[in-house]
C-alpha cells in the first residue's frame, strides 16, 4: 500500500478530533497541496486537518 493509503487508513481507524500532517516540509508545494487535499477529503466526520505553517507556533488546545 502506498504511504497516502496507509495515512488515510490510520486516520479513519483512529478518528482523532485533530490531525496534523508532520512530513510536509520535504514535499514540493504541489505535493503538499495534493497530500493535504486527500487527508481533508477522506478524513472521517469530526476530524479537522490542521496544516501548520513551518516555524510558526500554534495553539491547538488541550488534549481531551
Amino acid at each position: 500500500m502506498d504511504e497516502d493509503g496507509e495515512a488515510i487508513d490510520y486516520l479513519r481507524t483512529v478518528a482523532p478530533r485533530l490531525a496534523v500532517p508532520i512530513h510536509q516540509a520535504g514535499l514540493a508545494p504541489v505535493h503538499q497541496k495534493m497530500h493535504c487535499g486527500l487527508l481533508c477529503d477522506l478524513a472521517p466526520d469530526g476530524t479537522e486537518i490542521a496544516v501548520l505553517e513551518h516555524g510558526v507556533p500554534q495553539d491547538v488546545g488541550a488534549a481531551r
